[in-house]
């Protein structure tokens, strides 16, 4: 008795099923067609955005990323309309309350990575530096060597490689000095206090004026910036092209060393060593002559 219940329960639900099936075959007929239409237009769009994403970002990664997103909003968006064709008010409604829930919970969980590659995104649009430029993030200075979407890798000038996450790029200052194609150098030095100023301001532009390394429609500057015990502290800046493909950024500071230091030879100007004064006669000291 059980059984013969059971099976015509089965069968009720099933011409249910069938009844409601052909009563609603034209909004399933209307709703499919509409889900292929958008399957087409994701399709579609997504070969076109992916090349103008990689045109937009230069990286492969990027713009998969961003042409998967696109074409799964197309896809969303069509599904949408075709389960409110067949008046599935209900589940539309369910389905975006739990894909809500679902996306609170994977960015409550996955914070930092969806931080890391939203500014992956951010940094292909605004582009402020390539590969190979040299750049300065925070208290790093360094190559660009990789570009990835979550973080890009920096050669120092010690040869060690630093992974930067894409969230520090955005929160600091980024100096490029690959962007002027061209780069002032700053090197510091001191002269005797008995020197005229104006002799070491012209043998200092004089000597840097006949060196190839540096960019002559570009002023050359020898500043005093002040006084010290024995000496006055000389500030000579001089630009240079920058990138150069002979010349490393410190072989400039080392070829600007050396000009300066020859200059000063040719032209009996001292550079001042450190002084320090004895005093024998202190108390519980011992007297010069004991000592010699």
């Amino acid at each position: 008795m059980y059984w013969g219940n059971a099976y015509q329960l089965t069968i009720q639900e099933f011409s249910l099923w069938r009844d409601q099936a052909v009563r609603l075959f034209p909004e399933i007929i209307v709703s499919t067609v509409i889900l292929l239409i958008f399957l087409f237009i994701a399709k579609l769009s997504g070969r076109l955005l992916e090349k103008l994403f990689l045109k937009a970002f230069q990286s492969k990664t990027s713009a998969h990323l961003s042409a998967f997103f696109a074409k799964s909003l197309i896809i969303s968006i069509g599904l949408f309309f075709a389960l409110g064709i067949l008046s599935l008010d209900t589940t539309v409604v369910s389905l975006l309350a739990g894909a809500g829930a679902i996306g609170v919970l994977l960015g409550l969980a996955f914070q930092n990575i969806i931080i890391n590659i939203a500014s992956g995104l951010v940094l292909g649009l605004r582009k402020p530096f390539r590969t190979n430029d040299l750049i300065v993030v925070g208290d790093v200075l360094g190559y660009v060597k990789r570009l990835r979407l979550r973080d890009i890798t920096l050669e120092t000038r010690s040869g060690q490689y630093v992974t930067i996450p894409n969230k520090n790029l955005i929160q600091n200052v980024i100096t490029n000095y690959n962007t002027k194609g061209m780069m002032r150098v700053k090197i510091n030095t001191h002269v005797y206090l008995d020197e005229d100023l104006d002799r070491v301001e012209q043998v200092v532009k004089d000597a840097f004026s006949h060196q190839n390394y540096v960019l002559k429609w570009k002023p050359i500057d020898a500043y005093a910036l002040e006084f010290t015990e024995t000496s006055v502290r000389i500030s000579v800046r001089y630009w240079v092209e920058f990138p150069n493909s002979k010349i490393k950024f410190r072989e400039f500071q080392h070829l600007g060393i050396k000009t300066i230091s020859k200059a000063f030879r040719e032209n009996d100007i001292k550079i001042p060593y450190p002084v320090r004064s004895l005093d024998f006669n202190m108390s519980g000291g011992k007297k010069f002559e004991v000592l010699q």
